[in-house]
């Protein structure tokens, strides 16, 4: 009949040398499992890297397509520092992309305008108390102009998300550079490549950054020249 080994809390009762390895074994695995734990969740996989870029996007003006982990750091044990390429496409046509962006340009600027107007309006008020309802007036039209510019500019930009904004940014800045010069074409910027670094973290059982992507741009795509549209103002200055 074999010796027996038992272990109790700390102590270890030790009958034969190899049990007693075994037995030490076990009693360090078992100290060490938190430390272990870490490793316990398998790496998010290329596929997870791209649905949740897609969740963070969530964009239909835009497509994601070649995601390349090129680092996966474990971070905890529900989550993995991530350092990725990919590419992003616009969706639309070069000639609709322009007309997009050239009202989403004119629309933005008429916005600043009446922010400028109402804040002259609102001064005029606390300075002239005689023209008070006069003032009341227009700061209650200006209102009602930039509640129509705001709901046009969300329909012009559906996506809201920070991430989307960093391509849509760069799309806002060719268009405004276009306006300002006063040109009748533009190579719209059709899809670039970006690096990325985020936080994914493990939720029930699919992947989620954590935050906002650190991106930088690394190259761009641009289409052939289309017209660049023109608008006239239709609100009061």
């Amino acid at each position: 009949m074999h010796p027996v080994v038992t272990c109790h809390g700390n102590e270890v009762v030790v009958f034969e040398r190899t049990k007693y390895k075994v037995c030490i074994a076990v009693y360090l695995l078992l100290l060490s499992c938190p430390v272990l734990l870490v490793a316990c969740t398998p790496p998010p996989t290329a596929i997870d890297l791209k649905q949740a870029l897609i969740q963070s996007y969530s964009c239909p003006l835009l497509a994601l397509s070649d995601v390349t982990p090129i680092s996966i750091e474990p971070f905890s044990d529900q989550a993995y520092q991530v350092t990725f390429t990919y590419l992003v496409t616009m969706t639309e046509a070069p000639d609709t992309l322009a007309k997009r962006f050239a009202e989403w340009t004119y629309q933005d600027d008429a916005l600043l305008r009446l922010r400028k107007a109402y804040g002259q309006e609102d001064f005029r008020l606390n300075m002239n108390s005689a023209a008070k309802a006069e003032a009341v007036q227009a700061l209650r039209r200006i209102d009602a102009q930039a509640e129509d510019v705001l709901a046009r500019l969300n329909v012009l930009m559906p996506c809201q998300s920070a991430d989307a904004s960093v391509v849509f940014d760069i799309e806002r800045r060719a268009a405004r550079n276009a306006a300002m010069k006063g040109v009748d074409e533009i190579a719209v910027p059709m899809a670039l490549t970006a690096r990325a670094q985020g936080r994914l973290v493990k939720i029930g059982s699919g992947w989620h950054f954590e935050s906002s992507l650190s991106s930088a741009v690394e190259d761009i795509t641009q289409s052939v020249v289309v017209p660049f549209p023109r608008f006239t103002p239709q609100l009061s200055e």
